[in-house]
């Protein structure tokens, strides 16, 4: 009999020793989510970079603030970087990492950043990834690239100096000049203004001479071009009282009664006055004016 109470006394002790084990292995069971973060291990959602403004050594982006997990929570940080050339997996680690990034708001928050510091002209590609409290980081954004503000061009074309009459007929002439280039002599201008008139061509009387829709296209610095001026046509000759052609200006014809008038060559007869502007403001007379690609103008 005292073997039978003593098995029963054991066997209870033993039965809630178990009981007791079983509870507690269950129990780490039935949480709701883990609280521990290096169970995470769903990265935050890869973002949209969207170009701002810029200016001549910035860029403005912004971003829609992915979540902690894909879109959903808060993220732990940003990281922002750049390159000359399209930024990459493979080259994450070279490209310059921004500083100043913005702290990642709840998800969907629009974020932004100055990226400052740029060299002027400058085409830059950008990327960003996203990290949250587990170290988990995103895909890369979509690639986007921006360039820099040129600086203003303040060069103007060099002036056309070698106007020339490289051919003439009864109602044309063909002048010829060397292409003046976009900075001074460098480079390629980006229009000519070739003007005609019957009398000499000033500053003063610019706007009121006849502009050359003939005229080319400008060439590389150098370049040798022409135009062909047409439909100019000749002066005719003045008549003395009597009838007679005069030389111009003179009055002489009637002198000239016995013997026949001398002819006059066309070139003689008619004189057209061909300008070319080729940069700032108007030119002289007898020089080729040519527009810079930024519109400024040869003196």
């Amino acid at each position: 009999m005292w073997r039978d109470v003593a098995i029963r006394q054991v066997n209870p002790a033993l039965a809630l020793a178990v009981a007791s084990f079983l509870a507690a292995a269950m129990g780490g069971c039935q949480d709701s989510a883990p609280t521990d973060p290096a169970r995470d291990i769903v990265p935050p959602a890869a973002s949209t970079l969207v170009l701002g403004a810029t200016t001549t050594t910035s860029v403005a982006l912004t971003w829609s603030a992915p979540g902690d997990d894909g879109l959903l929570g808060t993220s732990a940080a940003y990281d922002l970087r750049y390159a000359t050339q399209p930024v990459l997996t493979s080259n994450w680690d070279a490209a310059t990492r921004v500083e100043g990034e913005p702290v990642p708001g709840i998800a969907g928050t629009v974020e932004s950043c100055d990226v400052t510091g740029l060299t002027i002209g400058t085409t830059y590609h950008f990327a960003l990834r996203t990290r949250d409290e587990a170290d988990n980081w995103s895909a890369l954004s979509d690639a986007l690239a921006a360039a820099t503000v040129a600086a203003p061009d303040t060069t103007a074309p060099a002036a056309v100096s070698e106007l020339v009459a490289a051919a003439t007929t009864t109602v044309s002439i063909t002048i010829a000049w060397t292409a003046p280039g976009d900075d001074g002599s460098t480079g390629t201008a980006a229009a000519y203004d070739l003007r005609r008139a019957a009398q000499p061509i000033t500053a003063e009387n610019w706007d009121a001479a006849v502009s050359v829709a003939t005229v080319p296209v400008p060439a590389v610095s150098g370049t040798v071009q022409t135009c062909q001026v047409a439909g100019l046509g000749r002066r005719a000759p003045t008549t003395s009282p009597c009838g007679r052609a005069t030389r111009p200006g003179t009055g002489q014809g009637c002198r000239r009664s016995s013997r026949r008038p001398p002819t006059r060559s066309p070139r003689a007869c008619s004189w057209t006055y061909l300008p070319v502007r080729s940069a700032w403001g108007v030119p002289p007379t007898k020089r080729a004016a040519t527009r810079s690609r930024r519109n400024t103008w040869s003196r």
